[in-house]
């Protein structure tokens, strides 16, 4: 049977016992509509400065954070560090939760105007995805006390790179609207493709490590689980793509580096490309994984 931890109201005072994968269905629809909404007023915001727009992107970013710290604090109270993410849709809530926070933490940066809009939709997809992998998995995994860094470190990498990957597409389409000659008619209301590219460039930066870092615990626990190492754990689809995103991004932190010449257009074009490919390699893990299942 499912555990059934105590939820608490936002108010404090009543209390609910809802079973936790059906609380996380809930808190899933209700964040992905929150944060859909988000994402509509957040573009509402680039074309007036209305106090409307505002209004409702400030209550649906508000609300759908604040259920997801809720899952996040209850469950930690309730199962503990070690099994709070053992599921695919605790993993996606959480990202879900991150990408939020980041959208949000922008939203009021004039430089990085609109950007939050997109970042808020693959915040919404997170939530959605959480509805689909509410299940229970069906394997063992490994609940050593320092494993829980290697979901955590991935789901931060995850995020930073998704927030690298939004900018690419953001930069993309002002780059093509300058393009047209239509500058002064955006002028205040996009993101500058400097600034664009700036941010892009420090979430990679910041995301590379975190990622390397998590492919590194993986593997660890994967030598301390008797009944996959002794098999040809390296073929999984999820290991291979992991590493070809590891590849891709190091190739394109190295690019910024030490080659100027594929900065702007074709750094934007690359980071969102990789971030297609990290979509691919999160599914596959999730669908196509028999080592994550």
């Amino acid at each position: 049977m499912l555990p059934y931890p105590r939820l608490w109201s936002a108010t404090g005072f009543a209390r609910t016992m809802v079973p936790t994968m059906d609380r996380n269905l809930l808190i899933g629809g209700i964040g992905a509509l929150a944060f859909a909404v988000a994402a509509v007023a957040a573009y509402g915001r680039m074309r007036s400065d209305g106090r409307r727009a505002n209004a409702v992107f400030l209550t649906a970013a508000t609300l759908g954070i604040a259920l997801n710290v809720l899952w996040l604090v209850t469950d930690l109270r309730a199962r503990g560090v070690v099994h709070v993410f053992r599921g695919g849709d605790d993993a996606a809530l959480l990202l879900g939760l991150l990408l939020g926070l980041v959208g949000f933490s922008i939203a009021w940066t004039p430089t990085l105007r609109g950007l939050e809009g997109l970042l808020f939709i693959f915040a919404a997809a997170a939530q959605l995805a959480a509805i689909f992998l509410a299940r229970e998995p069906a394997g063992d995994p490994t609940y050593l006390p320092w494993f829980i860094s290697h979901g955590l470190a991935f789901a931060v990498a995850t995020a930073c790179f998704v927030a690298a990957g939004c900018a690419g597409v953001a930069y993309r389409l002002v780059y093509r609207h300058l393009r047209r000659k239509r500058g002064t008619r955006l002028a205040g209301r996009v993101p500058p493709l400097e600034a664009l590219e700036r941010f892009g460039r420090w979430m990679m930066t910041i995301g590379f490590p975190i990622y390397s870092y998590g492919m590194l615990t993986g593997v660890c626990g994967l030598a301390h689980r008797e009944d996959i190492r002794r098999t040809a754990w390296y073929l999984d689809v999820s290991v291979v793509l992991s590493v070809l995103v590891w590849i891709v991004y190091g190739y394109g932190l190295w690019a910024l580096i030490f080659r100027p010449q594929l900065r702007g257009p074709r750094a934007a074009t690359l980071s969102a490309g990789a971030m297609v490919l990290l979509v691919v390699a999160l599914i596959s893990q999730q669908f196509a994984s028999p080592i994550h299942q």
